[in-house]
């Protein structure tokens, strides 16, 4: 894929990395010009995000179970029209990821997980987004950082759950102060992939809403 395949209104994501931190910050696609990409300007705080020479950055686009990236892009702020973008200028092909591998079910369920503090272990109560025998995302108001370790307690029937440890590998601000943690397995589960496979089924017969 290059720059001629994306279109205006396309959905993208800044991937944004710094040490080791790494922000998932998701835009809009609003203007093609020349070779140039003009973005719907992200915002922290309400004030729009510059990014400094120290951070590295990566543009994502996903397609069907496909997964295409630019790598190391430079991000300006620049006005067009009166307006504020953030514009970047794509060169070469991106690199393409196939995500078949992982098999995701969207949950938007919630589900009890632990994090691990200074003073011990704590039960937290989050909204998990999606699930897949990868790896978790989801969403709370506690503030986190990538590195984290947590486990998730997810029930596959009325009488057991599993308890799945994972890293927060990734993070992305949501509104009213939320934030979505994305999380990869420490190893996968069995279990739970003939659960998630057996979910997807049956959603698709229209026995789960």
């Amino acid at each position: 894929m290059n720059f001629q395949d994306l279109e205006q209104g396309d959905v993208v994501e800044l991937e944004v990395k710094q040490d080791s931190t790494k922000v998932s910050l998701k835009t809009t696609i609003e203007f093609k010009i020349d070779d140039m990409l003009l973005l719907e300007p992200v915002r922290i705080d309400g004030k729009v995000a510059g990014f400094s020479d120290n951070v590295a950055v990566n543009l994502l686009f996903p397609r069907e179970s496909k997964l295409n990236i630019w790598y190391n892009i430079k991000v300006s702020v620049v006005k067009y029209n009166k307006n504020i973008y953030h514009a970047i200028k794509l060169e070469g092909d991106s690199t393409t990821l196939n995500r078949r591998q992982a098999y995701r079910v969207y949950m938007g369920h919630n589900h009890t997980i632990v994090t691990f503090t200074s003073t011990g272990p704590k039960n937290l109560d989050v909204l998990v987004r999606d699930v897949s025998d990868l790896g978790f995302a989801f969403i709370t108001g506690e503030s986190m950082n990538v590195g984290n370790v947590v486990r998730l307690h997810f029930p596959i029937d009325d009488n057991s759950e599993l308890k799945l440890t994972a890293k927060i590998v990734r993070t992305e601000s949501r509104e009213r102060g939320e934030t979505l943690y994305g999380c990869k397995f420490s190893e996968r589960n069995r279990i739970l992939s003939e659960y998630l496979m057996k979910y997807q089924r049956e959603k698709a017969k229209g026995k789960i809403s």
